[in-house]
């Protein structure tokens, strides 16, 4: 970013630049918006990009124009959301283009931040991912704690028994046993849990 004038009168008024520090995709662009306004709602801005845009390095992404004292109160919270959730985004992008060539999505973890977890999930899709979900209500998941008290093929029937039609049921899978016993009665989703790189393509192939 960059002050046009570091005056820390009330009175004086500045621009603030905020550019890009590197080739990436964008996510938080009207939460950093957002937060100058927070500051200062005359605080005029001019968003460059949009969440979800490629940008290269030193392009402009927003300019900020107001009363000096206001733009550098609210500059390090919007640059800390911004560079966030841009850096989500564009990782996310780096997994999506891998596995371009292949029939399948980028799912994002539901282990979020507190208190974040709408705007990183937002930065997943900017950056081309998915929802897997986004609270326990979404779905019926059976975790492996669940296995630990009743075996899958019973937690699974009464699930799939119970469950709203709205709902998915998906297990959790830690070993090709399990695996076996569940495709008896499968269920929609199938997460493979730890499962090694050279167990995976034998696990799917075995799912088909």
């Amino acid at each position: 970013y960059e002050i046009v004038s570091r005056d820390w009168s009330s009175d004086v008024c500045s621009s603030d630049l905020l550019v890009a520090r590197k080739k990436g995709v964008i996510s938080g662009i009207d939460m950093a918006s957002l937060v100058f306004l927070s500051i200062n709602s005359k605080i005029e801005i001019n968003q460059k990009v949009k969440d979800g845009n490629e940008v290269e390095e030193k392009q402009c992404l927003l300019t900020a124009k107001g009363r000096t004292i206001d733009l550098l109160t609210a500059e390090r919270t919007a640059l800390n959301f911004l560079s966030h959730l841009s850096g989500i985004a564009t990782l996310t992008s780096k997994f999506v283009l891998a596995v371009k060539p292949h029939p399948v999505k980028i799912l994002a973890t539901r282990k979020t931040l507190p208190g974040l977890r709408d705007l990183q999930l937002r930065a997943v899709v900017s950056g081309g991912g998915c929802v897997h979900r986004r609270n326990l209500s979404d779905g019926i998941l059976i975790k492996e704690n669940h296995q630990m008290f009743l075996d899958p093929e019973t937690i699974l029937a009464s699930a799939q028994k119970d469950r709203s039609p709205l709902h998915r049921v998906e297990i959790e899978v830690q070993d090709f046993n399990i695996l076996t016993t569940v495709l008896e009665n499968p269920p929609d989703v199938i997460m493979l849990d730890n499962f090694s790189d050279e167990e995976l393509p034998l696990a799917i192939r075995q799912i088909k």
